[in-house]
């Protein structure tokens, strides 16, 4: 029995120790399946944590040894986008397993595990199946994180990008949901409305800048475009409304509000606005500036480069018959008759493009059709920047005008008629006087009375000579003195001559012209100191000089009559019974209120000084 009960012992005994060794192999499997699920879970929590790429990479390669049979002996390394991530013991030396994969965008990546065999001969295998599966496992879930991460870098840098580029917009941009609250809001809206953001996020910006009118009466909600347009896909567009900033000023807004609309459904609200405070007073300005010029009696009309009609006034209105709703927009055109008015019309244009102003008489025509004469001034307009924008054109009726200058005109010409009738009847009067003191002087013996006859007859023919010359002159305004004096001396001379007496006179009086009032005194005035030179400066001699002259500086005037002869008696001026001849002299001098002086040197020289206003 004893013999029997042995071998079945020894059975036992060899099973059990199988079954031990089985055991163990099956724990130790067991233990290594365990760290590398332990491993792939601990990486797989770590990539799925809120961190960095480079963060990830780093914290995971740390994790990979304990995933290994040998994890003490065991170093990793992770390669990707051009950098590597090991852990303290990594050698590039010994027995290694290597991955490799490519993630979705193209980033490649790589995981290296090393472990340290030499002197330690006890490993047989450093690698296991089920650790390359574990490398390949891990891999794949990194490649999953980086693509990941990658997409949500992609999709903040593009909602970065997004912000920038809405922030940049100089117009405010806000966005609303349905219930209206603020979701959006760009920094040219807070800068506007001069809120924070966090002010505004969230808000109902209703509420925060809408909730009053202009003239401070409460907006209701219900009544807001902004709040109605939600429920509209065509949106809205306000061209004038104020929003309320958080110093509580207004702020004169145009605004549109457009639907955000998610499959076919609205979800909330765009709305963009700009400040139009300055547009506005600029309106108000222009306003201002077309009713002032509504109060010009002139047609002030304004043009583009192309001739299109920007600016009608009520003179214009008035003056050609349309209106400015008629008119605004037309071209310049339709207002100049056909044929040579519409060329000269396109050179004018052509002449105001380059910068230059035209004035001048234009003929034009009003709605019925009738043309007229009117006086147009045309200006061209240049903006800030020096380049030409724009026509200005001023034109009044002529009609008118012209009327009064033809009747003004045949009304001129029948006077100057009249009046050289008149010089004409003067003269002739003159003349006829003349003839009879002539006659009356032939009548008589004594010679004191015919040399007084004979110079009443030379003081008339003086004046005569005056009317005749304005009769046959062009203008009976006044008379050219150098003209006067060249008709006056001939005579004069030839009645010396006939006295034996060869006196030369000569005369300087170019650019003088006196009216009536001023040249008969001065005509008087010389033929009075000629006939005195001829009876007192050359006693005892048959020959004589006598000078004439006659200049002006500004309105002052200066006459002087000089001679060569022996000089005036020294009884001549301070006696009681001066000539006739220097009483009617020194009585012409007081009428043109001037001064007489007379010199002595050489002969005697008279010397008349008067002003005459000048003419404008």
């Amino acid at each position: 029995m004893k013999k029997s009960v042995l071998p079945e012992l020894e059975k036992l005994k060899l099973r059990n120790d199988k079954l031990e060794s089985e055991q163990k192999v099956l724990s130790r499997l067991l233990a290594e399946r365990l760290k590398e699920q332990s491993c792939l879970h601990a990486i797989t929590r770590l990539s799925e944590q809120d961190i960095s790429m480079e963060d990830l990479l780093t914290q995971a390669v740390q994790l990979i040894p304990a995933g290994f049979q040998y994890p003490e002996r065991t170093g990793a390394e992770i390669s990707s986008g051009g950098k590597s991530y090991r852990t303290a013991n990594y050698k590039d030396s010994g027995p290694d397993l290597t991955v490799k994969h490519i993630c979705s965008n193209q980033r490649p990546i790589q995981i290296k595990v090393v472990v340290r065999a030499q002197n330690h001969p006890d490993i047989e295998d450093p690698f296991l199946t089920e650790e390359s599966q574990l490398l390949h496992s891990i891999i794949r879930t990194l490649c999953l994180s980086i693509d990941r991460k990658h997409k949500e870098t992609e999709k903040e840098a593009l909602h970065k990008h997004n912000e920038l580029l809405l922030d940049s917009i100089s117009e405010g941009l806000c966005g609303m949901n349905m219930e209206g609250r603020c979701t959006f809001i760009n920094e040219a809206a807070l800068r506007m409305l001069g809120y924070e953001r966090e002010d505004c996020l969230g808000a109902n910006m209703h509420e925060l800048v809408h909730s009053k009118k202009k003239n401070g009466a409460i907006y209701p909600q219900s009544e807001c475009p902004i709040f109605l347009s939600k429920d509209d896909f065509a949106g809205c567009r306000v061209n004038s409304e104020v929003f309320w900033k958080a110093d509580g000023s207004s702020l004169d807004v145009e605004y549109a509000s457009v639907p955000v609309i998610d499959e076919g459904t609205i979800v909330g609200v765009v709305v963009t606005f700009k400040d139009i405070t300055i547009k506005k007073r600029n309106e108000e300005k222009i306003r201002f500036q077309a009713h002032l010029l509504d109060q010009i009696g002139e047609a002030v009309i304004a043009t583009d480069l192309d001739g299109k009609i920007t600016h009608w006034n009520k003179a214009a209105q008035k003056l050609y018959g349309w209106t400015s709703e008629e008119i605004m927009g037309r071209n310049i055109i339709d207002i100049t008759p056909d044929g040579s008015s519409k060329k000269q019309a396109a050179e004018i244009m052509t002449l105001l493009k380059k910068g230059k102003k035209w004035s001048d008489e234009f003929l034009v025509k009003r709605k019925d059709g009738t043309t007229f004469p009117a006086m147009v001034t045309n200006t061209p307009v240049t903006g800030n920047n020096g380049d030409l924008i724009g026509i200005v054109g001023v034109s009044s009726d002529l009609s008118e005008r012209k009327q009064a200058e033809r009747v003004l005109s045949e009304s001129l010409k029948e006077k100057e008629i009249l009046l050289a009738e008149v010089h004409h009847r003067v003269k002739n009067n003159l003349a006829v006087i003349s003839s009879l003191l002539t006659l009356q002087a032939e009548s008589l013996t004594d010679e004191g009375l015919i040399d007084i006859f004979e110079q009443s007859v030379s003081r008339i023919q003086t004046m005569a000579l005056i009317h005749e010359m304005l009769y046959r002159s062009e203008s009976f305004a006044t008379i050219d003195i150098e003209k006067y004096l060249k008709r006056m001396i001939p005579p004069i001379i030839g009645s010396f001559n006939m006295f034996g007496m060869e006196i030369d006179i000569d005369y300087e009086a170019k650019g003088i012209h006196l009216d009536v009032q001023t040249a008969i005194p001065c005509g008087m005035i010389i033929n009075e100191l000629i006939s005195n030179a001829h009876k007192h400066a050359f006693i005892g001699r048959d020959e004589g000089n006598v000078n004439i002259e006659f200049t002006k500086t500004g309105d002052r005037h200066t006459l002087t009559v000089r001679d060569d002869g022996v000089g005036l008696p020294p009884d001549f001026l301070t006696g009681d019974h001066p000539s006739l001849g220097l009483i009617i002299v020194q009585e012409l001098t007081d009428q043109i209120g001037g001064t007489l002086q007379v010199n002595e040197n050489n002969g005697t020289e008279f010397v008349i000084t008067f002003t005459l206003e000048q003419s404008p």
